[in-house]
């Protein structure tokens, strides 16, 4: 139980971009309506061979439907639940079950809307067990097996990462460089570039991680982490890895792999900054770029 506990509060990367899973709404709306044609209570007979394909076609476009009305409606509806740093196998899973559920729900109002059935809780309850109970099983499996494949993918980049920090070359390490940062109209921090650990985007702010030695200082500022990273740009090590997080590859010290991608233990700082998908591919090729 504890294993199987441990599999669901694993990180797991979303997938909810609308574009990628147009083709995924389409397959599952073409599977719908072949599944209703050869299983369904609906048959030539009973409804005729017109109606029998027309009814069927439209089990399979509600499904569509509601699925991308979930994957547009939900994330902003629960931004927090939705949040793509913090998504888990459970997350994944309690996801899918909902599309079924909603799924179920449409099915229950079109069978009455087609004078199919009466709208009662049996019927409900036949297009609940119907949907979730034979969708949500294979779902589920199929999360748990990908997780464990892409976790396995990202260990083994992320170890080959490892060994090219190892012998990377440092060609401009102990630059000097000074950057001004003004968290208010009165205050002023000078900063060596080198120090710098890691910036994270806050709402409306940027909170700027300085390596003082053997302590760190947050340095917060009125910014976008946009802006920054422009007025960085002639610091490449600097790199932006993530929707909200640029890293100085500089003082990354291991890199660990997990099911979302890479995860960054950096020098000086114990908070793990992560790489996501959108930004994992420009930073393994800047990392190789720097090999001797």
């Amino acid at each position: 139980m504890k294993r199987f506990y441990i599999q669901l509060t694993n990180p797991y990367p979303p997938d909810l971009e609308i574009k990628r899973n147009l083709w995924f709404g389409l397959g599952l709306a073409v599977f719908v309506v072949l599944f209703t044609l050869q299983f369904s209570s609906i048959t030539p007979e009973n409804v005729g061979p017109r109606n029998w394909v027309l009814y069927s076609a439209a089990f399979g476009c509600l499904c569509f439907v509601i699925f991308i009305l979930n994957l547009v409606v939900m994330p902003r509806l629960f931004p927090s639940f939705f949040d793509e740093s913090n998504w888990k196998v459970y997350r994944e899973i309690s996801f899918a079950v909902w599309n079924f559920l909603t799924i179920a729900m449409g099915n229950a109002a079109l069978v009455y809307g087609l004078g199919l059935a009466e709208l009662s809780f049996k019927t409900f309850l036949v297009q609940l067990c119907s949907t979730v109970f034979i969708g949500s099983i294979p779902l589920s499996i199929y999360v748990l097996i990908t997780h464990n494949q892409l976790l396995k993918k990202n260990l083994q980049e992320a170890a080959k990462l490892n060994e090219i920090i190892s012998s990377q070359r440092d060609d401009d390490a102990a630059q000097g460089d000074v950057i001004t940062l003004r968290p208010q109209a009165d205050e002023v921090y000078r900063v060596d570039v080198d120090n710098i650990l890691y910036a994270v985007s806050e709402k409306n702010y940027v909170r700027v991680v300085e390596d003082e030695g053997h302590q760190t200082q947050d340095i917060v500022i009125r910014s976008t982490l946009s802006a920054l990273q422009e007025s960085l740009s002639h610091y490449p090590f600097l790199l932006r890895c993530h929707r909200a997080f640029i890293v100085n590859t500089k003082r990354i010290k291991t890199i660990r792999g997990n099911a979302q991608g890479y995860k960054l233990l950096l020098e000086g700082s114990n908070e793990l900054v992560p790489v996501s998908r959108k930004y994992t591919h420009h930073f393994k090729q800047f990392l190789e770029s720097r090999t001797v």
